[in-house]
């Protein structure tokens, strides 16, 4: 019975640490969040702001392997997306085995894809051509190397190899640097231009280290110390109900 009664205290508390955390996670997601989900949502307003106020409410073009890259960044700039497919997942699909591989990557000639990835790339060429954004939303590349993975894509190297597009591409200035993006304004004709276009050169830095797994690890973030210590402070009171409960079952037997 006395073990029961201990189990039971030990169920209460962790059920009382659970109800705390997840009312204290509440809280800090009212509160505006984490250092680092206030920068995220910072730079996000900011690169949405950014492309409504240089596209006026036209399509606007984002070359990205990921949906998050394009959404909601269009539901908060008001604007459409300048292609059919919202992400472009196929590219590293194409490459899986190249990008953990050493040597510089190597993309496919036209007519050596498999049709997945032609599909892709066409799809992609007509909708732009045809659509001519006034805003171009890149994700930069990292520099070609394997620890990059995914980030040593070169969306600008990759389909401007097309005549066509890298026409396309030659017609767009540097807008702006913002986060992990790379924004380009289209000029209009007979404008001069005042800033480079998007270059085919490969990236400089590496992605930052502190994942495991593709997860970002946030050991220091505040949320996560704050739902340590009270899981913690839970479990040690816990300890303490139980070494008081045997200390006065010892002294019982004892008489």
């Amino acid at each position: 019975m006395k073990r029961i009664e201990a189990i039971l205290i030990v169920c209460s508390l962790l059920a009382a640490a659970i109800a705390l955390v997840a009312v204290g996670s509440t809280l800090v997601t009212l509160a505006g969040g984490g250092p680092e989900e206030r920068r995220e949502r910072k730079e996000l307003f900011e690169l949405a702001g950014i492309v409504r106020d240089h596209t006026g409410g036209r399509p606007a073009g984002v070359l990205s392997w990921h949906l998050g890259s394009a959404f909601p960044l269009l539901n908060y700039a008001g604007v459409p997306l300048a292609t059919r497919i919202p992400h472009l997942w196929m590219f590293p699909a194409s490459y899986w085995d190249s990008l953990h591989a050493e040597g510089p990557l190597r993309y496919h000639e036209v007519d050596q894809m498999l049709p997945a990835e032609r599909w892709m790339y066409d799809v992609v060429r007509e909708d732009l051509l045809a659509a001519k954004p006034d805003v171009l939303v890149v994700l930069r590349p990292a520099r070609d190397a394997p620890p990059n993975g995914l980030r040593r894509l070169n969306y600008v190297q990759y389909f401007g190899r097309d005549p066509q597009l890298a026409a396309f591409f030659a017609r767009y200035q540097r807008l702006a640097e913002k986060g992990e993006f790379d924004l380009y304004q289209r000029l209009a004709d007979g404008a001069p231009r005042t800033a480079p276009p998007p270059s085919e050169a490969p990236g400089t830095l590496d992605v930052r280290r502190g994942d495991l797994g593709g997860l970002r690890l946030a050991l220091m973030e505040p949320r996560f110390v704050a739902e340590g210590c009270l899981f913690l402070t839970l479990v040690a009171i816990a300890a303490l109900f139980e070494r008081r409960r045997r200390s006065a079952n010892g002294r019982g037997r004892a008489r």
